[in-house]
């Protein structure tokens, strides 16, 4: 059986492998409404009495059909994911960190070392805190993986983003049905680094570079662990999210202070802060609001390290690894799109395509 097992994980990265380069057209694209209805559901999922079998995702037409959790070390840190469906798709929503004591752990745990995996012949390194926590869930989500026709999307935040990309290529090699639909994909928020250089590597063989993203917001430092120098490495793709720090410049010190107040006045945006998701939010009096200046920009392979650090995304700020900073940007409606070579385009999935083709 394993011989089996081995010979199928060969065989799919020998056909996977060629397709990894193709690019999106309009009827396979990932959508901006994925994108959205992903950050939306990897938030939710983090609330208990918003994660229940019935229930529908706000702002989204998903409905909840199963629950599956488990604890990770002591009480109140458990791994959590969602089946949700929408018609011929199905999201998978990983949970991911649930406050700052587990977030704290997973940098730590770089010195616990590595977990080998071994897909075909290919042999690649994990973090093993990540391993741990996603074996743990795994074996749930096999029954609702099966049918090759169904769209799946495969998304989670931080902790959750990591085992998001663990179950992206788990599936690619030896779970076809997953992505066997070319409007499947993979969309994560606030994602570490899962793996060394080979992992990287591996990952973009096998699941294409334009069929995935990765969503960078500002200085989110988790997006910075475990470090570089340590030899983790991040696959394809990643999509910056950023705010202008000097949107304001040429503008009337009223018209500043009119978009300031408009932003406080959001009544999403007081559910929001209400709500402390994942509990990084300051209280509103501690708070500096600027005005609303958002884009998502699309990103070289790999690390893409020159499109991800900005001046206003050098120093680390824990505030911007919140899933409600991810969800309300994208949410924003002055939200630009930019290609990889920064040229502004009408809608997402334009900018996406046209990225793919060198634009």
């Amino acid at each position: 059986m394993e011989f089996l097992i081995y010979l199928i994980g060969i065989f799919s990265i020998a056909v996977f492998s060629t397709n990894a380069s193709s690019c999106p057209t309009r009827s396979n694209v990932i959508t901006f409404d994925d994108i959205k209805h992903s950050a939306r559901a990897s938030r939710e999922v983090y609330k208990d009495d918003k994660a229940v079998i019935g229930a529908t995702i706000r702002k989204t037409p998903y409905k909840i059909v199963r629950v599956f959790e488990e604890e990770l070390f002591e009480k109140g840190e458990g791994i959590r994911v969602a089946i949700a469906d929408h018609g011929n798709t199905r999201m998978i929503i990983f949970r991911g960190t649930d406050g700052l004591t587990q977030l704290l752990r997973e940098g730590a745990s770089v010195l616990k070392g590595q977990h080998e995996i071994n897909y075909g012949q290919n042999r690649v390194q994990v973090l093993k805190f990540f391993w741990s926590a996603f074996e743990l869930v795994y074996r749930y989500t096999l029954p609702y993986i099966q049918d090759p026709k169904r769209k799946y999307i495969i998304t989670g935040h931080s902790l959750g983003g990591a085992l998001a990309s663990m179950m992206a290529i788990k599936g690619a090699v030896y779970h076809k049905s997953l992505l066997a639909n070319p409007q499947s994909s993979l969309i994560t928020f606030g994602q570490p680094r899962v793996g060394d250089a080979a992992y990287a590597k591996l990952h973009d063989q096998m699941v294409p570079t334009y069929r995935k993203i990765r969503v960078v917001f500002m200085s989110d430092p988790v997006t910075k662990l475990p470090p570089y120098v340590a030899g983790y490495r991040h696959h394809s793709r990643a999509v910056y999210l950023g705010r202008g720090l000097f949107s304001f410049w040429g503008k009337k010190r009223s018209l500043v202070e009119q978009e300031i107040q408009d932003e406080i006045a959001d009544p999403d945006f007081e559910d929001n802060v209400d709500s402390a998701d994942n509990g990084y939010i300051e209280p509103r009096s501690k708070r500096f609001f600027f005005p609303k200046n958002y884009y998502m920009q699309v990103c070289e392979k790999g690390e893409a390290k020159s499109c991800v650090v900005h001046l206003n995304s050098i120093a680390p700020n824990l505030l911007h690894h919140a899933m409600l900073f991810y969800s309300n940007a994208l949410e924003s409606s002055s939200l630009k799109f930019w290609t990889i070579k920064s040229e502004r385009k009408s809608s997402w999935e334009d900018a996406f395509i046209a990225s793919c083709h060198g634009e």
